[in-house]
């Protein structure tokens, strides 16, 4: 089972290695070369240069191309956590102003929606408490999902999911890598965009290129930016229920596991994962003893 598990998991992740991160570094590294050649007219003598190449220069060039490609994904890669937490509003520093100024506009969003009594809006888009609203829309709907188990049950999901998944079923584990796949593509695609419009604007404005690149390449790349962040808005809804309905399902797969006795009520399950939290954190025995093993 574990093993099957395993490699489930490591083909999601070459496969989200090869969409999204190598697939967009390389349109990425595409786009600037071929903006920088044809904002100095020299997109044609770059072709030219490239067809007079003989056949074992091209295939050398093309697989050291290749292997830049694959530093630059592997870079990326690396960065999707940031990248997340940036669109997630954790910002810090010069950007704290701001961070504080979108958290009161959804402060505001929320009790506005408090007022007119949308208990679904809520439900998906913002967590419970106004300390835990962020700064941006995607955060609040990833935050609800993150204290949606110390809400309803009284988890704490950073000590509970680690301990969770892997000990989920398969078909589970390809769900949830599927819907966090979709969600990171379209951050990363939101995230290039930006930086090729914002890299490539600088560049066309110093070499003083034709406006009419200039404004291809900067409102084109800002364009696709606000369109892949919220199109990804609905990626992460779709997520955050995912990982909703997971906990509600296998939550109780850690106590067995642990062989603890099944709470009895809500009220009992509460208490059992506040004992679970002190046997993790402070290393409180749990007081319940344990069951005999099934026959």
């Amino acid at each position: 089972m574990f093993a099957t598990a395993i490699s489930t998991v490591t083909g999601v992740l070459d496969r989200r290695f090869l969409r999204n991160s190598f697939a967009l570094s390389l349109a990425f590294i595409v786009l600037c070369g071929v903006v920088a050649l044809a904002g100095n007219g020299q997109l044609g003598a770059a072709i030219t240069i490239w067809q007079s190449w003989r056949a074992p220069v091209q295939l050398l060039a093309a697989a050291a191309f290749i292997a830049t490609v694959w530093v630059v994904a592997a870079v990326v890669q690396s960065q999707i956590r940031s990248i997340t937490q940036a669109f997630e509003g954790y910002w810090s520093g010069p950007l704290r102003p701001l961070r504080r100024y979108g958290e009161k506009r959804h402060w505001q969003r929320l009790d506005k929606l408090r007022s007119q009594q949308q208990a679904a809006q809520i439900y998906a888009r913002y967590p419970l408490s106004r300390n835990e609203v962020r700064a941006t829309r995607l955060g609040n709907i990833l935050r609800a999902a993150e204290c949606y188990p110390r809400d309803r049950y009284g988890a704490d999901s950073v000590l509970v999911w680690p301990r969770l998944y892997p000990l989920l079923p398969d078909n589970i584990i390809t769900g949830i890598g599927q819907a966090r796949e979709s969600l990171e593509f379209l951050l990363v695609l939101s995230a290039l965009a930006a930086a090729f419009g914002t890299v490539s604007g600088i560049y066309l404005i110093v070499v003083m290129a034709p406006v009419w690149l200039f404004l291809v390449c900067v409102w084109g790349a800002f364009a696709v930016a606000i369109l892949a962040y919220r199109s990804s808005l609905g990626a992460a809804l779709l997520y955050a229920e995912v990982l909703r309905s997971t906990f509600d399902m296998h939550r109780l797969d850690i106590f067995s596991n642990m062989r603890l006795p099944a709470p009895a009520n809500a009220a009992a399950e509460r208490q059992r994962w506040t004992e679970f939290s002190r046997l993790v954190l402070r290393n409180v025995p749990l007081p319940q003893p344990y069951p005999p093993p099934p026959p």
